[in-house]
């Protein structure tokens, strides 16, 4: 659930429509809950287009993008040689360059990227999930 409004981009279309059956899992809704007084104007969506018997063509999911920087401490519970063939692998898979600007924090991994390394991990025989240094949501506008 998005709790910073600062985040929400200017001219974003909020809703209030708290009888919408949408509504709970809806980012236009949830930003229209957040919304500070100190906003005396905002895009709101036209209300006369709800209707109860279909879905909102306005509907956004509010289920945020995690998104994964960092790999300071990737490897710190694995075997020294497990580690160092897995790391082998992402070299050769990101390439070097990549792989560096993930680990300096230049680039995130998205959730596919996370997918993959988890299952670089997996074909070395490490169930764990991997854990990268921190994660950040990002939300479909």
């Amino acid at each position: 659930m998005i709790k910073n409004y600062s985040n929400v981009p200017n001219g974003f279309a909020h809703c209030f429509n708290a009888k919408c059956k949408f509504a709970e899992s809806c980012l236009r809704y949830q930003v229209g809950c957040i919304t500070p007084s100190s906003c005396k104007t905002v895009n709101v969506v036209n209300p006369s287009i709800y209707s109860s018997e279909k879905e909102c063509s306005e509907f956004l999911s509010s289920d945020g993008m995690h998104y994964a920087y960092g790999i300071d401490h990737l490897y710190d519970s694995i075997p020294y040689g497990i580690a160092m063939k897995i790391k082998e692998h992402l070299l050769s898979s990101f390439g070097k360059n990549i792989y560096y600007r993930y680990k300096r924090k230049e680039k995130c991994f998205t959730p596919q990227d996370q997918y993959f390394v988890h299952q670089v991990f997996k074909e070395y025989g490490i169930e764990e999930k991997p854990h990268f240094d921190y994660y950040e949501v990002v939300y479909r506008w």
